[in-house]
């Protein structure tokens, strides 16, 4: 079985990029959680982006607030 058809029968993603994306995303709030002091680069890098652009897009569009705005509510 391919992992796109798995994906798409067994998990609520279009696409394996979309999961991807999801799981990077998580990745990225969970590294300003634990660390505040790392640069949104940093972050975009270490959470397996391959621009900040990108990342920037896929983070407003799943966390409907930019990373800045996410780090600021998370570290006060």
């Amino acid at each position: 079985m391919r992992l796109q058809t798995f994906l798409d029968n067994s998990i609520d993603y279009r696409r394996v990029e979309d999961y991807l994306d999801t799981k990077r995303v998580v990745c990225a709030c969970k590294i300003m959680k634990t660390q505040p002091g790392q640069s949104m680069q940093a972050v975009c890098d270490m959470s397996g982006f391959t621009n900040i652009r990108a990342f920037n897009r896929k983070f407003k569009k799943l966390v409907e607030m930019t990373p800045t705005e996410y780090k600021k509510s998370v570290i006060g």
